[in-house]
C-alpha cells in the first residue's frame, strides 16, 4: 500500500501532472507508477489513474503488475469487457501469476460467468497467501447466481481460516435466510465456543447471525461475551447500540456508541449514530452537536447532513435546516425522504416555489411515498390552490389506489371544493379500506353542524 504522504511520491505526482500539461515524456520506476496509480484510485480520481496505467504501460509493456492495474481502473470505472481485454494479455504473459488470476476471476464474476469466475478462484486459492478471501469470493460468486449451500461451504471456509473475516459472516448470514437454516450459522460457531470458550470472536460472530435474523435480545448476549472476552472489540459495541435501537432502548444504544467511540476514536459514522439515538430520545440540540462533530469529520456524508437538519426543523430553525437539508439532497440527490424535509423547511419559511420543486422530487423518486403526496398537497391548499391540490391527490391515488389517507384526503379537497358526489364515492373507498382513519376528516371541518353531517355520511357508508 502506498504512503500517500511519502514525499517521493507527492514530487511524483507534481512531474507526472506537469508532464501531461507540457505533453512531453518522462521516466519514472515502476513501484512509483503503481503508487500513483493507488492514489488516484483512493481518491476516486479513476481518469487519472487511467492515465497513469497508460503512460505506465508504454514504458513498461511487459508490467503485468501495470496491466492487473490498468485491468482494475477500467472495472473501477466500469468498463468490465475493456478491463477484460486487458487481463487477457497480463495472463498471456504471466499465466501463474495470482494477482492476474484474482483479477480475471473477479471480471468474470462482474461479467456474471460466475462458472468461469469460480474456476478462475480455485486457481489463485493454490497461490493465494491470503486463502479466507479467496474462499469468500468463491462464496460470493455461489450466492451470486443463488447457489446458497455451495456460497455457506466457502464462507465457513474461509472463516475456519480467519474467524475475524466478517464480510463471510454477513453473507453467510444472509445465505443462511435465503434458504432459513439459520440455526446452522448458530451450530457453526457453536462449535468454536465449545471449543474454546474464550473465542471473542465466534461470540461476536454468532451475534451477527442472530441479529442477521432479528433475534435482538439473544445477539445482544453474544456481543457481550464478546466485549467481556476482549473488550477492544470495537463493532461489538456498535452492533450492540443497533439492537438497542431495534428494541427502541434509545438510552442504552447511545451507551453504546459511545463505548464504540471510547474503542475506536473520533469517527463520522458512529458519531451519526449517536446522533440518531440521541434525536430518538428528542434531545435535539445534543443531537444536532453530534451530527456536527460527523460533518466535522467527513463533509461527504450526506446522512450526518439530513439529520443535523431534521433536528434543525424539530428546533423551528428552519434557515439553518434548509442550508444541511439542502447539502444532503447535492450529496445524495436519490433520497426522497431527504427532498421531503428539505420541502418542508422550505415550507416553513414560506418559499413556497422552492417547497413545490423540492416535492416534485421527492414524488419522482418515490411515488409509493404517500407522505409526499400528503404534503405536497397540503402546501397547494394552504397558498390557494385548492383545485391544484385535489388534482394532484387524485393523481397521487393512481399511484396508490389502496391508501386510505389518500382518499380520506380526497373526501376532504372534495367537500371543501363542493363536489358531494366525488366526496361520497372517495369516503366508500376510504372506509372500506380503513374506517378508523377516518377521524381525519375531522381536522377540516371543525364546525359541529359539519362533523354532524360527515357522521351522517359516515354511518351511512357503513350500514
Amino acid at each position: 500500500m502506498a504512503d500517500f504522504h511519502n514525499k517521493e511520491l507527492n514530487d511524483a505526482l507534481v512531474r507526472f501532472e506537469k508532464m501531461l500539461k507540457e505533453n512531453r515524456n518522462q521516466f519514472f520506476d515502476l513501484h512509483v507508477f503503481e503508487d500513483m496509480i493507488e492514489y488516484y484510485i483512493t481518491n476516486a480520481k479513476a481518469e487519472e489513474a487511467l492515465k497513469v496505467c497508460i503512460v505506465a504501460n508504454n514504458q513498461y509493456p511487459y508490467s503485468v503488475e501495470i496491466l492487473v492495474h490498468k485491468a482494475r481502473t477500467l472495472t473501477f470505472m466500469g468498463q468490465f469487457k475493456e478491463a477484460f481485454n486487458v487481463i487477457e494479455v497480463a495472463e498471456s504473459i504471466q499465466p501463474y501469476e495470482f494477482d492476474v488470476l484474482f483479477c480475471k476471476a473477479s471480471l468474470l464474476s462482474a461479467l456474471n460467468n460466475y462458472e468461469d469466475a469460480v474456476a478462475y478462484y480455485e486457481k489463485a486459492l493454490t497461490l493465494a497467501e491470503d486463502k479466507a478471501e479467496v474462499l469468500y469470493c468463491i462464496g460470493f460468486t455461489y450466492q451470486s447466481y443463488n447457489k446458497y449451500e455451495r456460497a455457506i461451504e466457502y464462507y465457513q471456509s474461509a472463516l475456519l481460516e480467519d474467524i475475524t473475516h466478517e464480510d463471510a459472516v454477513h453473507e453467510m448470514s444472509f445465505s443462511l435466510n435465503q434458504i432459513e437454516k439459520q440455526t446452522e450459522g448458530i451450530e457453526f460457531f457453536q462449535q468454536f465456543i465449545d471449543e474454546d470458550p474464550y473465542n471473542a470472536y465466534a461470540w461476536y460472530n454468532m451475534g451477527i447471525i442472530y441479529s442477521g435474523t432479528g433475534q435482538d435480545t439473544e445477539a445482544l448476549n453474544a456481543y457481550e461475551y464478546a466485549t467481556l472476552i476482549d473488550e477492544t472489540i470495537s463493532s461489538a459495541y456498535f452492533n450492540m447500540g443497533h439492537c438497542y435501537m431495534n428494541m427502541e432502548d434509545y438510552p442504552s444504544a447511545f451507551r453504546s456508541y459511545l463505548n464504540t467511540l471510547e474503542h475506536e476514536g473520533p469517527n463520522a459514522e458512529v458519531y451519526c449514530h449517536i446522533a440518531a439515538a440521541t434525536e430518538k430520545m428528542e434531545d435535539y440540540n445534543v443531537a444536532l452537536k453530534y451530527y456536527k462533530k460527523a460533518t466535522d469529520l467527513d463533509k461527504d456524508y450526506d446522512e450526518a447532513w439530513f439529520g443535523g437538519g431534521e433536528c434543525l426543523r424539530q428546533l423551528d430553525k428552519y434557515m439553518e435546516a434548509v442550508h444541511y437539508l439542502s447539502q444532503a439532497t447535492q450529496l445524495n440527490q436519490f433520497k426522497d425522504e431527504y427532498w421531503l424535509a428539505l420541502a418542508q423547511a422550505e415550507g416553513a419559511l414560506g418559499n413556497i416555489n422552492a417547497a413545490l420543486d423540492a416535492y416534485k422530487s421527492a414524488s419522482n423518486l418515490n411515488p409509493a411515498n404517500a407522505e409526499v403526496w400528503l404534503n405536497w398537497a397540503e402546501a397547494l391548499k394552504d397558498n390557494d390552490k385548492l383545485t391544484q391540490a385535489a388534482e394532484l391527490i387524485e393523481d397521487a391515488i393512481d399511484e396508490l389506489p389502496e391508501s386510505a389517507d389518500l382518499l380520506y384526503r380526497a373526501t376532504a379537497y372534495s367537500l371543501l371544493i363542493g363536489n358531494l358526489d366525488k366526496a361520497c364515492e372517495y369516503l366508500e373507498q376510504a372506509l372500506t379500506l380503513d374506517r378508523e382513519k377516518h377521524i381525519q376528516l375531522f381536522e377540516y371541518f371543525p364546525e359541529v353542524e359539519m362533523q354532524k353531517a360527515l357522521q351522517k355520511m359516515i354511518q351511512h357508508f357503513s350500514d
